[in-house]
């Protein structure tokens, strides 16, 4: 089930080990934001825990577990980012989350194939321009 991200910003799921993810382009080469399937927990925010400011105000933050199964605090992940009001898609389950990720990988590689075929048209068309 994916969660409605307000809900989690608002602390309605507060505790919960829940699955992360995100892949945001606009085109450019380098996505807007890439989070790759990640098990997080959903804590309230704590500033002596992250070290890290609360430019965001935000109520609640995601902690990744790392390999030993220990939330890792050092790497905390924001539910929105400031890079155009991005946010990461939330799952109760790691499937779920990496299939959406998959997904969005997908329309990715779109936009980008789009773009090289506009590029080549372009390309093609100032060749001639030079040929004649």
């Amino acid at each position: 089930m994916k969660y409605n991200n307000g809900e989690v910003l608002y602390c309605k799921h507060n505790n919960k080990v829940v699955w992360v993810c995100a892949y945001i382009t606009r085109g450019d080469i380098k996505p807007i934001r890439n989070v790759k399937p990640t098990k997080v927990q959903i804590l309230p925010y704590d500033i002596n825990k992250t070290k890290k400011s609360n430019h965001d105000n935000t109520k609640v933050m995601l902690i990744p577990f790392d390999k030993n199964d220990q939330l890792d605090y050092k790497k905390f992940i924001l539910v929105e980012s400031n890079a155009y009001g991005s946010f990461v898609n939330i799952f109760d389950n790691e499937n779920e989350c990496i299939e959406f990720y998959k997904d969005e990988i997908s329309k990715g590689l779109k936009i980008l194939i789009n773009i090289r075929d506009l590029y080549s048209i372009k390309i093609n068309e100032l060749e001639q321009i030079l040929i004649n």
